[in-house]
């Protein structure tokens, strides 16, 4: 099953691709971990860095989303998955990703909203969640910036069930059919994505 935030994600995604020579994934680790796990074939023609302050995750760069190790303009795009709710401060990561971003380059990034708590002793604490509202405030430097709901209610709620975790292949799809059968628009969400330009 195909969720509606997946084309908007893969959608914003490939026309980075198609308009970038370089990309920072921030918080990437190992590269093509996550979302990207299945983009590699859609990013082969593009410098792509990964940068990670854990360098037991293997990186391209070891570095801090908070004082990045490149000079200003130094990419076309920037990503970042499931990042920003575990930085001590997230403003301040947001004006680097601002910061090394060629005029007009791109941010992509996907950022938890209602979601359980997920510190990993020893790596990385978690700190925040995000509204739109807020995210519009953080990334308030960046211009056209639109915002995807990722998992409406049902999916948000879903995340706390006991057990989920385990029957996530099942319960998922169920959930997302839920949310459609009744579209509580206006309502929380799991997960945003964000699109947003220099």
């Amino acid at each position: 099953m195909r969720y509606d935030y997946q084309d908007f994600f893969e959608n914003k995604l490939r026309y980075i691709a198609q308009n970038s020579r370089s990309i920072l994934d921030v918080g990437g680790g190992r590269p093509f971990q996550k979302i990207l796990s299945t983009q590699r074939d859609l990013l082969k023609d593009v410098e792509y860095t990964t940068l990670d302050i854990d360098p037991s995750t293997e990186p391209d760069v070891v570095g801090d989303a908070h004082s990045l190790p490149f000079s200003d303009g130094s990419f076309d795009a920037v990503l970042h998955s499931s990042v920003f709710e575990h930085l001590h401060s997230p403003w301040i990561a947001a004006r680097e990703c601002w910061r090394v971003l060629k005029p007009g380059g791109f941010m992509l990034g996907i950022i938890p909203f209602i979601y359980p708590y997920h510190a990993r002793r020893g790596h990385y604490e978690d700190y925040w969640r995000f509204s739109q509202d807020g995210l519009r405030r953080l990334f308030s430097d960046f211009s056209q910036i639109e915002i995807q709901k990722m998992g409406r209610w049902w999916q948000a709620g879903g995340n706390f069930l006991p057990g989920y975790w385990r029957f996530r292949v099942i319960l998922g799809p169920l959930l997302y059919i839920f949310d459609r059968a009744v579209d509580f628009r206006r309502s929380t969400t799991a997960f945003h994505c964000i699109f947003a330009r220099k």
